[in-house]
């Protein structure tokens, strides 16, 4: 009797290693598939091919990886404010980094700034990150202005203006200007012509 009972717990184990053995086939096709598609969809996107690379992100089992490329390709279709929400979704300087792009893209360069920094103290050598800080912060460069103009000729007033402004700004969409200036007319030679046309 014990050499029929040693030969199914042989039995047993062998079917057990078998059925491991294609669990792990089986789990081994299913992600070289999985990364031949993301692969298909990232070239897709590269391409500009948006919608077909959307609809295959979508279809992709939702990796870290198949998300980021997601919210990438929904921000290249202009569908900006979906793609900060599916970067918000994201951990990762990439996702940082997209969200920053994203409401760069937008025209919403305080958030934009902030999230920019963000990226670069987490990582320094980001190049586009750094660049497109550098865009904002240059639009937001104070400035300072003087001018002084005049006429002197043969009409009734001479004038003459002068004016003194400087502007800056206090984030990337607020400016501040401050202008003083004045106006001078010869007043005296109106007057004395005027006196002269009405005698």
């Amino acid at each position: 009797m014990g050499h029929f009972q040693d030969r199914a717990v042989h039995r047993n184990g062998y079917h057990a290693r078998v059925k491991r053995a294609w669990i792990i086939l089986a789990f081994c096709a299913a992600f070289s598939a999985t990364a031949d598609d993301l692969q298909r969809a990232n070239e897709l996107a590269w391409a500009k091919r948006f919608a077909e690379a959307e609809a295959m992100y979508r279809r992709l089992p939702q990796t870290h990886e198949v998300r980021l490329g997601l919210a990438r390709v929904v921000m290249w279709q202009g569908r900006y404010a979906e793609a900060i929400a599916l970067f918000e979704q994201l951990e990762g300087t990439d996702a940082l980094e997209g969200k920053a792009m994203a409401q760069y893209w937008s025209g919403d360069l305080r958030a934009a700034a902030r999230s920019f920094r963000r990226v670069l103290e987490l990582d320094p050598d980001r190049a586009a990150a750094r660049q497109s800080l550098n865009e904002i912060l240059s639009t937001a460069r104070p400035s300072q202005r003087v001018a002084v103009d005049g006429t002197r000729d043969d009409q009734p007033l001479d004038r003459i203006r002068a004016e003194v402004a400087a502007s800056f700004f206090s984030d990337p969409q607020t400016r501040w200007t401050v202008s003083a200036g004045r106006y001078l007319l010869d007043a005296e030679r109106f007057a004395r012509e005027a006196d002269g046309l009405f005698a």
